[in-house]
């Protein structure tokens, strides 16, 4: 049986993956179709028209994409809660909200304690932030 019968609404996931599939058909450019026809008159394969022509033009939706799949896992603080039992194994937006229960009156440790909480991600983001900023340089066609 499927679950979305059961529940009678679609899961978090399919409606993420629903708009993720959405935001990377909108990020191609409109001439796309014709860069994929000129590039099989001139003989590519299909993988090469993808890793070529297509995958250059979506780099940038895919860097964002990353990032919102990145932070939706790592500040995911019920769903851990609710399935691990373990506190080892909790998720670290977890641990710091027992960090600020053992220290919520001194800020100095719970500022240090989000700054090192808060470094993968801003590590995720400056790595993929030139695939963004190439996006909106990047130009398919001169019509």
């Amino acid at each position: 049986m499927d679950h979305r019968a059961h529940h009678g609404r679609s899961s978090r996931a399919d409606r993420v993956l629903a708009w993720s599939a959405d935001q990377l058909q909108d990020r191609l450019p409109g001439p796309a179709q014709l860069l994929e026809d000129a590039a099989k008159i001139d003989g590519c394969s299909y993988f090469r028209i993808y890793w070529n022509i297509m995958l250059p033009l979506i780099k940038p939706a895919l860097a964002a994409l990353t990032i919102f799949a990145f932070m939706g896992s790592w500040n995911n603080f019920m769903g851990p809660l609710i399935y691990i039992s373990s506190p080892e194994k909790m998720t670290l937006a977890y641990a710091l909200q027992l960090f600020q229960g053992a220290h919520g009156g001194e800020p100095a440790m719970m500022m240090a304690a989000a700054t090192l909480v808060m470094i993968p991600v801003l590590a995720v983001f400056f790595f993929t932030q030139r695939y963004m900023i190439q996006g909106v340089t990047l130009t398919g066609i001169k019509q």
